[in-house]
């Protein structure tokens, strides 16, 4: 799939081209397994520094959105993407969702009454 970063006007970067992967992902444009552009290619495209997009590409990582594998690139991870026909939006719900283990671990109540 063709992916289309604008950039005009932007200041901050890396911080645009991650929102626009990040919404492409959320709405569904871009689907698990997809790839993302690589590195140097999508840097050369959009005539910014290599480390721009790789700062934007981490954050995605980090967030759990993509995955990378060296040699076979960038893609967007299954948890991240919704299922098919139906876009995050849609659901009410966020691409990134707790470990079913916090769930099993109690709140202090320490705060429930006043002091």
């Amino acid at each position: 799939m063709e992916v289309h970063v604008n950039l005009v006007g932007c200041k901050g970067l890396s911080r645009e081209i991650y929102r626009q992967f990040r919404r492409a992902i959320l709405d569904g444009r871009l689907r698990a397994g997809e790839f993302l552009p690589p590195t140097r290619e999508l840097a050369r495209r959009l005539s910014v520094a290599r480390t721009t997009v790789t700062v934007a590409y981490e954050r995605l990582s980090s967030e759990g959105f993509v995955a990378s594998r060296v040699g076979a690139g960038t893609f967007v991870t299954e948890q991240a993407a919704p299922r098919p026909g139906q876009s995050n939006r849609d659901t009410g719900e966020g691409a990134l969702r707790p470990r079913p283990i916090w769930n099993s671990i109690p709140l202090v109540r320490a705060f429930d009454r006043p002091a």
